[in-house]
C-alpha cells in the first residue's frame, strides 16, 4: 500500500518508521486482527531531497491486513 502526501516537516524522518508502524497498527487495530505490518519505507530516490509532503510505502503480512485498512 502506499500512503501518498504524508507532511515531513516538524517530525525527525529517521525514526518516523517505527512510530508510523505503531501509530497505522493501533489506529487500525491490526493487533486485534492478527494482521502487521512488516516494513515501511520512504518512497524517493536516494539523491533527491524530502519535501515539504512525500509518500511512504507499507507492507503487511497479507492482502486482508491491506484490505482491512483501505476500508
Amino acid at each position: 500500500m502506499v500512503v501518498h502526501r504524508i507532511p515531513t516537516e516538524n517530525f525527525d524522518l529517521e525514526t518516523y518508521n517505527a512510530r508510523a508502524m505503531e501509530k497505522g497498527i493501533a489506529e487500525n487495530d491490526l493487533t486485534e486482527r492478527s494482521y502487521h505490518i512488516e516494513e515501511v519505507a520512504w518512497l524517493r530516490r536516494a539523491d533527491k531531497a524530502f519535501g515539504k509532503f512525500a509518500s511512504l510505502g507499507v507492507w503487511f503480512d497479507s492482502a486482508a491486513g491491506a484490505e482491512h485498512v483501505l476500508n
